[in-house]
């Protein structure tokens, strides 16, 4: 199990001059492991769900950026549909 902080760090800037308290969930972070049946797994927590309670439009719109970006990553890493 391996824990991950990632993201464009500009995007990052982005919300946090917006709202500081942002930066308790920017960068994301993302858990890569694997589970008892020898698959690969991903989890993240979607960062718009996160950033929704501060009802800022600029960075909704970043957060759900980041998150497009994030369920590809998890895609290509994985090989699944994820739906």
């Amino acid at each position: 199990m391996s824990q991950y902080s990632i993201g464009n760090h500009l995007l990052g800037v982005q919300m946090i001059e917006e709202i500081a308290e942002i930066s308790l969930y920017a960068p994301p972070r993302l858990l890569l492991y694997e589970n008892y049946e020898g698959t690969t797994c991903i989890a993240y927590d979607q960062l718009a769900s996160l950033v929704a309670q501060y009802q800022n439009e600029e960075v909704m719109n970043i957060a759900r950026l980041v998150d497009q970006r994030l369920e590809a990553l998890a895609r290509a890493a994985t090989g699944n549909d994820l739906e």
